[in-house]
This record gives structure tokens, sequence and C-alpha cells, in this order.
């Protein structure tokens, strides 16, 4: 409890100071936010449509068993099914390609931005040099982290579809919850891990990323579990107003607030696993 009251002084105090600082950390957010919609909303609508094209082709495609044996062929037009299926991985390559590099960069700026704001050297005067060498050091170990995470995760997507034609079909649900399972493991240590880029050395940050994650994951991930719950019923009060005939400003309001939030529940989180690291 003391780490967690810490933690949210700590927060209300670099807000409260850094007024400047903090509303460009939410600009930030906004912008990343914007650019993970537009890019996802692009993708799954191209997609889409070519997943709709073969399930016409294959609609109305020969079905008749008389005339398959007659020699007549199954799809009239096998390459243009063949087109759209080339489409539909040639989007999902590019969708994952582009949430990668978006990752890297926007959404690094804003863990950068947070981790800067937590830092004492922010009330103390830096030459350009030492301020951006802390900036590439902070960026290399969350790059590094995430490249791993991103790398772990397409294996066990190239994996699993690889093999999906030759399983049961019963058991292909199972799989998918079994890697939806892996895949949040997977994010909870990159999550972790994004809120340690600030310690010294690589030694340093390995050894507090194991301490956090694991050893004092019976503080850490009920935490995590509180304020993802807590994210979640703001996102769902704002998705409630969204489907109401209301003003528009309303509705700007809720998904502003709900950044806003997601905006404090980084910082505090931070605030919290350095504090872990200090005791």
């Amino acid at each position: 409890m003391e780490h967690i009251q810490n933690a949210a002084r700590r927060t209300k105090s670099v807000i409260a100071n850094h007024k400047i600082f903090f509303v460009l950390l939410v600009v930030f957010q906004i912008f990343v936010l914007v650019s993970f919609m537009f890019v996802t909303v692009h993708y799954q609508i191209a997609m889409v449509t070519d997943a709709r094209g073969i399930i016409e082709t294959v609609q109305n495609a020969n079905y008749e068993q008389t005339s398959l044996e007659a020699g007549q062929p199954f799809l009239q037009d096998i390459s243009s099914v063949t087109t759209l299926y080339s489409s539909i991985k040639h989007n999902a390559l590019l969708f994952g390609l582009w949430f990668v590099v978006i990752f890297l960069t926007f959404q690094a700026i804003v863990w950068l931005l947070s981790h800067i704001l937590l830092q004492k050297t922010i009330h103390q005067k830096t030459s350009f040099k030492d301020t951006f060498q802390n900036i590439i050091r902070l960026w290399i170990k969350y790059a590094a982290s995430s490249l791993i995470f991103f790398l772990l995760c397409f294996s066990m997507i190239y994996v699993f579809f690889g093999n999906i034609l030759f399983r049961d079909p019963a058991s292909i649900s199972g799989t998918i919850s079994v890697a939806g399972v892996v895949v949040l493991v997977l994010y909870y240590i990159l999550f972790v891990a994004c809120t340690l880029i600030s310690t010294s050395s690589w030694k340093t940050f390995a050894r507090t990323l194991w301490v956090v994650a694991i050893k004092k994951i019976y503080i850490t991930l009920p935490v995590m579990l509180i304020t993802i719950g807590v994210l979640g019923l703001i996102l769902y009060g704002t998705s409630l107003i969204m489907q109401m005939e209301t003003y528009f400003s309303v509705v700007l309001l809720g998904i502003f607030m709900f950044i806003l939030a997601v905006v404090i529940s980084r910082l505090f989180i931070i605030a919290l696993v350095q504090g872990f690291i200090k005791k």
C-alpha cells in the first residue's frame, strides 16, 4: 500500500508542476491512438473486402457432381481467388509492419516523454548532448524489448497458421485460446520492461525486470489489472455516450477523458515500478 500511495503522490506532483509537459504528452497520446485507429481501419476494410470476394466466388462455384465428373472446373476463375488471397496476405503483412513502426516511433515517444517527466533531470539544466544521449538510451531499451515481443508473437502466429490446415478442427479453438494467453503474458512482461527503460545498465534492467515482473507479480499484476479495469469502465462509459444521440462535443469529451486516464495511468505505473527499484 505504501508503494501505491507514493506512486500516486509522485504522479500528482509531476503533473501539477509540469503542466505544459503533461499537455504535450496528452497530445502525442492522441496522435498515437489516431494513428493506430487509421491503420487498423484501413487494412481491415481492405482484408474484409478481399475476403468477401473469395466468399462470393466460392458461393458461385460449380457444386454439381455430374458436371464435375464431366471435367467442368469447380471454379471458373481460380486466378481471382489466388489474387484475392495474395492481397489478404499482403495487406496483413503491411498492417503488421505499420503497427510495429508506429509502436517503435510514436508510441515510443509517449513512453520516453513519460519517463523524462518522472526523471529528476527535468528539474535541472542539462546540455543537449546529455539529453540526446539519455533519449537514445531510453529508446534502445524500449525498441529492444518491443522487437523481442513482436518477434515472439509473429513467430508463434507463423507456426500456428503454418500448421492449422493439418490440425483437428476441434482443437483449433483451444489452440487460439492458448495463443491468446501467451500473447497476454508476453505483453505483461513487455509493459513491465517499458516501465524500466530508465534503469542505468542492461544488467540492472534485466535484474529489475525479473524482480518486478516475476518476484513481485503479486503486487505488479493486481495493480495493472485494476488500472486496466478502471480504463475499461471509462472506455465502456465513452462507448455508451457515443451510442446515444447526444452532442458531438460530449462524445469528444468522453474520448478525451479516456485518453487522459491512459496517460495518467502510465505515469502512475512507471512511478510505482520505480518505487520497487528504490526499495
